[in-house]
């Protein structure tokens, strides 16, 4: 039931402009209780009436709206709903749940309570109780993206006191352990094999996390990486700066970008897209590559044009229908956030024939729109349509 201030600010539209329904009918049944004659009174509730025929009118606008929304926004409605019903237990996500929501002090708090710090020598490998973490430098990227010491973005040189280990530790320090536990992967060689060599062909990067047992063995497991390349972009105060890892590989940002950029457009299949999770984010961070590449300072004509990734994207992964198992779900809600990042990035153009393209996608996830929408992925879909919807001009036929 609708409280007395919120009945106060429904509108009523008259000739001379907006005025409050609730003030006008007051004037009205005042001016009713004066008139004595029939023709007055039936004069006066006339016009009450077309006062509230606005009210009526707009439950009914209000259900036709979906039906002539935007493509993908009947998607968006549900996703909507679904994730508000569940946002107490996507917190037991903190990752996934801060995509769509702001994340409080105490969550924050609560959620790192439970990292805890491994080492093997100068090495530190970030987990929690059951062991390293499942996506290579994810927590070092959740710290630098909602950690605000003194009400300020964190920076390499801040130290968090880790409460599971009970000490402070450098985030440079965490850092340069990544540094040294990226690799690039060598075609028909075990990581341990390596041995400083590089690959022929461009390959995703990986991470491998090694670390002292309390048994008094190491530990060793290999990540993805999408998470630490996204940092080694918006940390590398020199992206061609080289280091060792220590697999022996001589290796730069700059490098481990580049594979990156050409491992991704030159794929022409997302068969093998679930093999390494970095698949899945690769357009966010290629997208911030570019946006460091064209901010540069020096004269540098290896630009990569944030356009060259939005072609990629829509030949292989908007045209993909088949989704076996249950991979509809993480598949479709990467591709939705990787789209609406796509529309975030000013530099990025949309042909006629690209846009059809993509409302023609967006339409057929209208019609999909009763599949089970489980689990914490579902926070991407949520990223992605909530872009969507805000950039939905630059879709439009009429859009430049």
């Amino acid at each position: 039931m609708q409280s007395r201030q919120q009945k106060e600010q429904v509108p009523c539209q008259t000739q001379s402009g907006e005025h409050n329904i609730w003030d006008r009918l007051g004037v009205t049944m005042g001016a009713v209780a004066i008139a004595r004659s029939g023709p007055s009174r039936v004069l006066l509730w006339l016009l009450l009436c077309l006062c509230a025929l606005p009210l009526a009118a707009a439950p009914a606008r209000a259900q036709q709206a979906p039906a002539t929304g935007f493509p993908g926004m009947q998607l968006r409605a549900r996703v909507e709903a679904h994730v508000q019903r569940q946002k107490e237990v996507l917190k037991g996500d903190l990752a996934h749940y801060a995509l769509v929501f702001p994340i409080e002090p105490e969550d924050f708090d609560a959620y790192m309570q439970q990292v805890l710090l491994r080492f093997d020598g100068r090495d530190v490998v970030l987990g929690g109780a059951e062991g390293g973490e499942s996506h290579g430098g994810g927590l070092l990227a959740f710290l630098f993206d909602h950690w605000r010491p003194s009400s300020r973005a964190a920076v390499l040189t801040d130290r968090f006191w880790f409460e599971a280990n009970r000490s402070r530790l450098e985030l440079a320090q965490i850092y340069r352990s990544h540094q040294r536990q990226i690799f690039l992967p060598v075609p028909g060689r075990k990581a341990d094999a390596i041995d400083g060599t590089l690959p022929e062909t461009p390959q995703l990067a990986r991470m491998q996390l090694r670390y002292r047992v309390p048994t008094g063995g190491v530990a060793s497991a290999e990540t993805d990486s999408y998470s630490f390349l996204r940092l080694l972009v918006e940390h590398e105060e020199d992206l061609s700066r080289t280091w060792v890892n220590r697999l022996g590989q001589t290796l730069s940002a700059d490098l481990l970008l580049r594979q990156a950029w050409d491992h991704y457009v030159a794929r022409r299949s997302a068969d093998d897209e679930l093999a390494d999770h970095s698949n899945l984010h690769l357009v966010d961070v290629l997208l911030a590559f570019s946006r460091r590449r064209a901010s540069s300072a020096t004269r540098d004509t290896d630009r990569r044009d944030a356009n060259e990734i939005k072609r990629r994207f829509l030949a292989i992964e908007l045209r993909r229908t088949d989704f076996p198992g249950d991979s509809w779900s993480l598949r479709v809600g990467h591709h939705l956030e990787s789209l609406g990042r796509l529309l975030d990035d000013p530099r990025v153009a949309w042909s006629p024939d690209e846009k059809h393209q993509v409302k023609d996608w967006l339409r057929s996830l209208d019609e999909s729109a009763d599949r089970d929408l489980d689990g914490a992925e579902v926070a991407h879909f949520l990223k992605g349509l909530r872009s969507i919807e805000q950039h939905r001009a630059k879709l439009e036929d009429s859009a430049p």
